[in-house]
């Protein structure tokens, strides 16, 4: 049977203002104060005056935050008086200790020469060239003491303030500022080259030409004064681990810069326990806050499946209708890429139907074969200056030949290739200290490992040979 608070909770996630504020009222009265404070918050930053108010009070109090927050509960309740709101204004009044104007009942015409005292609601309203506002107000003689004070203070070397993460710019509450994997887009180094080297994707690369023949041909109506159609580019990466999805995810944040699909070029990468709050009703906050700051780039979310895997109130499917909404609201200016291994992410699109038809793009990552395997191994090894001898060359043919036989999720593709320039590495590094080696650089057939000893971890046995 329904709850209460699980059809208030329901309302509020597809109502509006009034259901979200029952909600929150709601909330309030139960003492779950920190929901409450989420949802009035959500509300007083679309201007509502009556929730600025209400969350104001719950700053001042310390409800529903770590600490008593009163300059937040100032700042909230003098938006709150600007509107009008008249208990935002006597509450503003017992806090600061500087009384407002009453309204008047009096309809006597005021004298026009009369002066009277300055009130606290004379400036409070108004902000100041930085955008703060008045907090309170002090006699003459004490400012002439603070400003001589804060000019003293000015003596001193100015420290320039540290740039603020762009990522940053939201006042959403503690959500927005969840620490996240956020790559910026590197400028000076061509995305298509590094594509380029990467081993296989040959489809990926064609579809990719694809967008931006696309982008290209819209931009071009736009320059004769057509009408240019808003097509959305989400992708569904499936492929085992170690076949290069988070690779190419982070080449394509500048791939899709240069095609003005995006703004900014910036992959942030999450997974799960990024997008999943542990509160009914925060998941939805957690996920948007997300979304918000991807915008401008590309939001890779590794394991996108394990958000369908849950049962009860695990909050998976209110992250995923999130991110439905949330790229349906928003057609531009963002992409967002659902990664994992083939069998899980099918069964995600086939559990939601919403899924199929807002993600047009699926491009499958397969298994590397053994030539594309040495291919990488012998890549490990020029990116970090190694050289290999030709007698290396059948050694690490039959090592990857016998891996691919047991590829599983474990070993990892092309992590498994890393794996075996560490190992060989490791087994290079003994022999040069045990010979006292000049050469740093080559590496021989004895270096390499062995499947075996990959698996179980040991040292390559120089009696060992591979044919």
């Amino acid at each position: 049977m329904t709850t209460e608070f699980e059809t208030l909770l329901n309302r509020a996630i597809v109502g509006d203002t009034k259901e979200r504020k029952a909600f929150a009222d709601y909330c309030r009265s139960n003492e779950r104060y920190i929901l409450a404070l989420e949802w009035y918050r959500r509300l007083a930053d679309s201007g509502d005056a009556e929730a600025q108010y209400q969350a104001a009070l719950l700053y001042h109090d310390g409800k529903g935050c770590p600490l008593a927050n009163t300059d937040k509960a100032i700042e909230l309740l003098t938006r709150s008086a600007q509107s009008g709101y008249q208990p935002a204004a006597s509450k503003l009044s017992e806090i600061t200790g500087v009384p407002h104007n009453e309204p008047s009942h009096d309809d006597t015409p005021p004298d026009p020469d009369q002066k009277r005292p300055l009130t606290f609601r004379d400036v409070a309203f108004k902000p100041t060239d930085d955008g703060s506002f008045c907090s309170e107000i002090v006699p003459f003689d004490s400012f002439e003491d603070r400003h001589a004070a804060a000019a003293t203070e000015s003596e001193e070397p100015d420290i320039q303030p540290q740039p603020e993460d762009p990522s940053y710019d939201y006042d959403r509450g503690h959500y927005a500022r969840t620490a996240l994997t956020i790559h910026e887009p590197d400028l000076d180094q061509d995305p298509y080259a590094k594509l380029d080297s990467m081993i296989g994707l040959a489809k990926l690369k064609s579809q990719l030409q694809t967008i931006q023949s696309a982008a290209q041909f819209q931009s071009r109506r736009i320059e004769a004064g057509l009408a240019a159609s808003a097509a959305s580019h989400h992708f569904v990466f499936t492929g085992s681990p170690g076949t290069g999805k988070t690779e190419v995810a982070r080449a394509l944040g500048r791939i899709f810069l240069d095609c003005k699909l995006i703004s900014r070029g910036h992959v942030i990468e999450v997974d799960r326990s990024d997008l999943i709050a542990g509160w009914i009703g925060h998941t939805a906050l957690k996920t948007e806050a997300v979304l918000e700051r991807a915008i401008g780039g590309v939001l890779f979310i590794d394991e996108a499946y394990s958000l369908a895997q849950g049962t009860g109130y695990d909050f998976g499917d209110e992250a995923l209708t999130t991110i439905l909404k949330f790229i349906e609201d928003r057609r531009t200016d963002l992409i967002v890429i659902m990664a994992g291994t083939p069998v899980e992410m099918d069964a995600l699109l086939a559990s939601n139907p919403g899924l199929s038809s807002r993600f047009r793009h699926k491009i499958v990552f397969p298994d590397f074969s053994p030539e594309e395997l040495c291919r990488i191994f012998d890549k490990f090894c020029r990116d970090n200056d190694y050289i290999l001898h030709s007698d290396t060359w059948p050694a690490i043919r039959t090592l990857f030949r016998e891996a691919h036989k047991h590829i599983t999720p474990e070993l990892g593709n092309a992590r498994f290739a890393r794996n075996a320039f560490e190992a060989a590495i490791d087994n290079m590094a003994r022999r040069v200290i045990r010979n006292d080696d000049p050469d740093l650089k080559t590496l021989y057939f004895s270096d390499i490992p062995v499947f075996a000893d990959l698996k179980t971890g040991k040292a390559r046995s120089s009696a060992k040979r591979l044919v």
